[in-house]
């Protein structure tokens, strides 16, 4: 039989790589997913939200095993850090082996490795945001002392902003 096994014959009768149509299709797929999870993330859907992520984690988890390299890095990272910023007010959820280490706080490195990729300002911003909610959040569900904790690993592992607190003047 003339060809290999990796060539299909379509109705046009070119001869199309199959590696090369399951990468395009996997790739469709990881943006499929990827636009997906935005869309749980903003609509707040905690349980979808965990459901695609698995789904998606499993395609390029595939690919990596079958040696091929993704092409969507920045995407993964993305939404490992969504995942993080969902569970935010979850204080046991654990992304981290530092039982410490709440979701938030595990958030902060990995936004910071998204430097590169994302507008100077809002990166402050949200920067910014994630430190602030990393103690508030122990603090609103009473955990004072996992607030301490929380402020001095701040202090520790990156460089906290000047944040300008406005507190009511009363007359």
């Amino acid at each position: 039989m003339e060809g290999s096994s990796n060539d299909i014959i379509s109705s046009t009768t070119d001869k199309t790589n199959v590696t090369e149509v399951e990468g395009v299709v996997q790739s469709w797929m990881i943006d499929y997913y990827f636009a997906s999870l935005c869309r749980l993330f903003r609509d707040r859907t905690a349980l979808e939200f965990r459901k695609t992520l698995k789904l998606l984690e499993s395609i390029v988890d595939d690919l990596e095993s079958c040696s091929h390299r993704s092409e969507h890095p920045t995407q993964r990272t993305i939404c490992c850090f969504l995942a993080r910023v969902m569970d935010g007010e979850n204080l046991e959820v654990r992304y981290d082996h530092v039982s410490r280490i709440t979701p938030l706080m595990s958030a902060l490195p990995i936004w910071e490795s998204l430097k590169k990729v994302s507008d100077s300002d809002l990166h402050a911003k949200i920067k910014t945001l994630l430190i602030v909610q990393s103690v508030a959040v122990c603090v609103k569900k009473g955990h004072s002392k996992l607030a301490n904790e929380t402020l001095q690993w701040l202090e520790k592992e990156t460089e906290l902003p000047a944040v300008r607190i406005y507190l009511p003047v009363t007359v």
